[in-house]
């Protein structure tokens, strides 16, 4: 699927969010708010929390963070969420309440005569405006 405008994809990761730290939270929830439908794609490339205990263990931050992930998948945007060393837990039905899906490893993006999303060994760097495919994701 080419895009007739290309929108940008959106890396982030190691924000290790907590209730001790609600700035940090109130950052990403902004950065959601102004990113929601502009963007094709969001990865979160782990340690988007600090500690993980599972999919049932809720806390203010945790509701925050759920609730701002699924406005901005909502809007049109993809999300793509991976495991970090401390929120390997992060299960199956966060990832629906979110509209994410889950990814167990770096997905990359290949060069062609247009991008596509792909399994790489060594990612490559993205020339501006190429065009993106998020099919199959």
């Amino acid at each position: 699927m080419t895009h007739g405008a290309c929108k940008p994809l959106l890396f982030i990761s190691d924000l290790h969010l907590q209730d001790r730290s609600p700035e940090l939270t109130n950052a990403l929830v902004r950065f959601l708010a102004e990113q929601s439908g502009s963007c094709g794609a969001l990865y979160i490339l782990g340690d988007l929390f600090e500690v993980w205990l599972g999919d049932d263990a809720r806390s203010s931050c945790v509701n925050r963070v759920s609730d701002a992930l699924r406005d901005f998948t909502q809007s049109g945007s993809k999300l793509f969420l991976m495991h970090g060393n401390r929120d390997f837990l992060i299960g199956n039905s966060f990832a629906a309440q979110c509209g994410a899906k889950l990814i167990q490893e770096l997905v990359g993006v290949v060069l062609n005569d247009d991008l596509e999303l792909g399994r790489l060994v060594q990612p490559r760097l993205v020339p501006e405006g190429a065009h993106v495919h998020l099919d199959g994701l």
